[in-house]
């Protein structure tokens, strides 16, 4: 296996020379990332003893901090860290040869636990190690030779990215159709207040891409767009993207077995393209949904759906309902409950609140440098994260046909609802009004689960906002109505659907 053979920065040196700085970076690393990373940089395989493998555990949190490891352990982790990189400095800083097959299992293994052989393809990929894994095993040559394949690629967001370097790596011709002006698909389109990432940073990226100094544990809409037009930059993909070109259909030709796909642009012309295959890029999030309530144009003030937020209305010192508690609501409303008079949201469903007190946080700028610097340390990371974020939840959710309870579906699953409930309770005690209202009635993991650092909370405890759980009926022209006769005041409505 070769692994393209790191360099070390004038940076990172500096701070091998500095015991004092050294320290403290360590100290707030991730060890479960770090141990294996410097094992893999130094061939020191004492790093990953049986003794300092994380367990892992799982807590409402979803992973412990440090994967679980004992304060005994962690003690001893560090120390090792540190042993190892100041004998690393003093013998020249060189990197320890390529790992062959066995040894890279053997290190994943202190993240994943007993995975066989097997798994080593999937989780090489996802460790982008060698550095291009993942890249098709195949060419056009070598599957039609003298023929060229062409493929219309429908969206430039995260998948449409992807598809289109792939694909041009095999030497396929690829066309990306993109109704937009630019790439990044949901994060060029949603850009409401608030908006960010509710995955870990590193593995919300692409392995062959990685970026080692993301600035937040969480990163902003605008960090994740940035990422997306520096990744279609640096491999060239803009010049496969035909934007602003809306695909409004795409039918096969039984008889010549190629598609016909037909786009529309923003003046109205039609376009046309014909190929091999099509790969539908399109997303799940991209298109907003207006919910079916009666009334809904008879709204006096204006309204729009937080996927197509508008910046030309102010909102400060007025009356406004948010309808719904998703993903975006749950980022929106915090993030206004400073400048309107009177905030009114309307609940249909409660989210279950994953509690993370890191959601908002930049990541400290020691470790940003041992992230940005330390060969192999974010790839770790993101492998870290990707194990925890698939493998790591998966127990919490797979039904036991045995288990009998109103809500939870396994005793694992149980666990969990305790252990969040509890984490409601801790909020919103001195609130049993809205403890009552949020607590909710479905397993975690049957729905999108927010993360939370406290903000939601604190956000529905303001005197000016007002939790509304009746169901809605109709949208009058000044409010929002509901099944007890009660009609909601507003001036701006924002649907979170």
């Amino acid at each position: 296996m070769i692994v393209t053979t790191p360099s070390v920065s004038p940076e990172l040196s500096a701070l091998l020379h500095d015991d004092a700085a050294l320290a403290r970076a360590v100290c707030g690393a991730e060890l479960p990332a770090l141990l294996p990373a410097l094992a893999q940089l130094t061939g020191d395989m004492s790093l990953v003893a049986e003794e300092l493998r994380p367990p892992l555990r799982l807590r409402p949190d979803l992973v412990e901090p440090q994967g679980g490891m004992s304060d005994a352990a962690q003690a001893d982790g560090r120390q090792r860290a540190m042993a190892a990189l100041r004998a690393w400095r003093y013998a020249g800083m060189v990197p320890a040869p390529d790992p062959d097959e066995r040894t890279l299992l053997r290190l994943m293994r202190y993240v994943t636990g007993d995975v066989t052989a097997e798994h080593l393809p999937l989780l090489a990929h996802e460790l982008g190690l060698p550095v291009d894994a993942g890249a098709p095993g195949w060419t056009v040559q070598d599957l039609a030779p003298g023929r060229t394949i062409e493929v219309v690629v429908m969206g430039a967001g995260m998948s449409g990215l992807v598809a289109a370097h792939r694909l041009t790596q095999a030497g396929v011709a690829v066309t990306v159709l993109e109704r937009n002006a630019e790439v990044g698909g949901v994060w060029y389109e949603n850009g409401y207040p608030g908006a960010r990432l509710d995955t870990p940073n590193f593995a919300y990226s692409f392995s062959f891409a990685q970026r080692p100094d993301w600035p937040h544990h969480f990163s902003a809409g605008a960090d994740i767009l940035e990422y997306f037009r520096d990744v279609a930059a640096r491999f060239d993909l803009r010049r496969h993207v035909l934007f602003e070109h809306d695909v409004v259909s795409a039918e096969l030709d039984e008889d010549t077995g190629r598609w016909v796909v037909r786009a529309r642009r923003p003046d109205g012309t039609a376009q046309v393209f014909t190929a091999d295959a099509v790969v539908s890029a399109t997303g799940q999030l991209n298109n907003p949904y207006l919910p079916d309530i009666a009334g809904r144009a008879s709204f006096a003030g204006p309204s729009w759906h937080t996927a197509r937020w508008r910046d030309d209305v102010e909102l400060a010192g007025r009356r406004v309902a948010v309808i719904g508690t998703g993903a975006s609501a749950y980022q929106v409303v915090p993030s206004i409950v400073d400048r309107v008079a009177a905030l009114t949201v309307f609940q249909r469903t409660p989210p279950w609140m994953v509690p993370t007190p890191t959601y908002h946080d930049r990541i400290p700028d020691d470790q940003l440098l041992l992230l940005r610097e330390l060969p192999y340390y974010h790839r770790w990371l993101r492998f870290l994260q990707f194990w925890t974020s698939v493998e790591g939840r998966r127990p919490f959710m797979v039904v036991d046909p045995r288990w009998r309870h109103p809500v939870s579906v396994s005793r694992l699953n149980e666990d969990l609802r305790v252990a969040l409930v509890e984490h409601l309770h801790r909020q919103l005690g001195d609130r049993p009004d809205l403890l009552a209202e949020v607590v909710p009635d479905y397993p975690p993991g049957a729905k999108r689960m927010m993360r939370d650092n406290g903000v939601w909370p604190a956000a529905l405890k303001r005197e000016h906002v007002r939790l509304v759980t009746e169901p809605i009926t109709e949208i009058v022209a000044d409010g929002v109505r509901t099944t007890d006769g009660t009609v909601h005041p507003a001036e701006v409505i924002v649907y979170a659907t």
